[in-house]
């Protein structure tokens, strides 16, 4: 500050010559006009010398300030060059680790890819057998059928060449029996009748252990088909049932993962919460401290420079903490997409399973239906069969009776009443002179003769039409043909 005298010595300058240099001073000395000695003139020359002295320390205060100030910003611009240095070395490493998760992120979403062309690799691959279970299963049935179908064509022509026999041969058979009966007179009636019962026994017994062994067969046939269908079906839907446990427990394994993904990165995100609090607070500090020493300097430095280098400090702050914001919320981004692709996931798979279930379903529901039109086209198959026996058996009965009726002259007449269905079978008790009742044959066992009649041979109904006399040759003849 200028003080009072400075004031004025400044207002008496105008009345005093200044110097500017030596040849001033000497000017002045010597064009003084011979007042120089006055009292005045040596007060104002004292005073401004004075005045001089005073700027000049002024002078020297004010570069000394100046210097001190220049050394003060050299140092405050040390700093912060340091401070930009480890700021972008922060970034740099803020970098480096963002192209780290870029990288990583490649490649899971390559391992993710690979994964999902695998599994629709096994889808195709499962749908493929499926398709060639369902192809064998098809092919096996038919197969069934084809055989069922060959048996039935051998039944019957097995039928049609037992059927056929020609009436020169019956009428040879007939008299060659009768003619060794009478020279066979000599053997009981009783043991005869006897031995014909043990034989026609033996025979019934025959038909219906064949009869029963073609049963058993039918069965087990069937029975091993069903087996190994439930077995087909067991081993796929064990096989589905560990491919699903499988994905089940890699997508647990993937939701562990993406949680604690999750919970790391909102650790993260408290921790850049906490960073930028201290990043304010650092700011802050940095503000008082500039205050204090603008305050404690006196001066008006250039608001301008001041709050540029405040601004470029303060910019790089914001822009590290904002581009840490900015990866946790890309972070968070990805683990909600993850956690949708979980969710779309596991809907899909539920579908597919609940679609090869309903496929599964109606498969089995399938071969049920296929396995009980086949048990129903045998049942109908056998009892076809079985009644184009009994009728055709019954048939070529009646024409031998009608043909040994039509040969002997001393046998009863043969009516239309009595080859009826119904009385058929009491006339041949009746000729063969064996009582019915219990332990004895009945209408049931002369029925199975009549089946042995296409299954053997035309001498069991020689049997009961020709009379006990010729009945046991014709026995004989029975077994040497089955036999044969």
């Amino acid at each position: 500050m200028v003080s009072a005298d400075q004031k004025v010595s400044r207002v008496r300058l105008p009345s005093v010559p200044l110097l500017e240099d030596d040849n001033d001073t000497d000017s002045f000395i010597y064009e003084d006009d011979g007042e120089s000695n006055d009292g005045d003139s040596n007060s104002q020359l004292c005073l401004y010398v004075q005045k001089l002295e005073k700027e000049k320390h002024e002078l020297e205060n004010e570069v000394q300030l100046l210097h001190d100030h220049d050394t003060s910003q050299a140092t405050k611009l040390h700093a912060t060059e340091w401070r930009i240095e480890m700021l972008e070395a922060t970034l740099k490493d803020a970098f480096n680790v963002s192209d780290t998760y870029k990288q990583e992120k490649d490649v899971i979403l390559a391992l993710h890819a690979s994964e999902r062309e695998r599994m629709a690799s096994l889808v195709a691959l499962l749908e493929e057998a499926q398709n060639r279970y369902e192809d064998a299963e098809r092919a096996r049935q038919s197969a069934i059928f084809k055989l069922s179908s060959l048996q039935a064509a051998r039944a019957d022509a097995s039928i049609k060449t037992l059927l056929s026999p020609t009436s020169s041969i019956s009428r040879t058979s007939s008299a060659s029996t009768a003619a060794d009966a009478f020279r066979d007179g000599t053997l009981d009636f009783g043991e005869r009748i006897e031995k014909y019962k043990r034989d026609i026994e033996l025979l019934r017994q025959r038909l219906e252990l064949t009869k029963e062994q073609a049963t058993e067969r039918q069965k087990m046939a069937v029975s091993l088909a069903l087996h190994e269908a439930q077995l087909d079906y067991s081993n796929v839907v064990e096989h589905m049932k560990l491919e699903c446990e499988r994905r089940l427990n890699q997508w647990r394994h993937e939701e562990a993962v993406r949680a604690k993904e999750t919970e790391s990165a909102m650790d993260e995100d408290r921790y850049s919460v906490r960073l930028e609090m201290k990043h304010a607070l650092q700011r802050a500090q940095i503000d008082q401290r500039v205050a204090y020493l603008q305050a404690q300097t006196n001066l008006m430095p250039s608001h301008r420079g001041s709050d540029e280098s405040d601004f470029s400090i303060g910019t790089l702050d914001e822009v590290l903490v904002r581009m840490q914001l900015e990866q946790l919320r890309t972070r968070r981004f990805e683990a909600l997409k993850k956690a949708l692709l979980i969710r779309s996931a596991k809907q899909n798979q539920a579908a597919k399973e609940l679609f090869c279930r309903w496929k599964i379903q109606a498969s089995n529901t399938k071969i049920l239906r296929l396995n009980a039109v086949l048990h129903m086209h045998r049942i109908a198959l056998h009892l076809d069969t079985r009644k184009k026996l009994v009728t055709r058996g019954i048939l070529g009965i009646r024409e031998l009776l009608l043909g040994v009726g039509g040969l002997e002259g001393d046998n009863p007449v043969f009516a239309e009443d009595i080859l009826a269905e119904g009385n058929l079978a009491g006339y041949i008790l009746a000729v063969a002179d064996i009582p019915a009742g219990p332990g004895v044959l009945v209408e049931s066992d002369i029925l199975a003769v009549v089946g042995l009649v296409v299954v053997g041979s035309l001498a069991v109904a020689r049997i009961v039409l020709v009379g006990p006399a010729v009945a046991g040759l014709a026995l004989v003849e029975l077994q040497e043909e089955a036999v044969s």
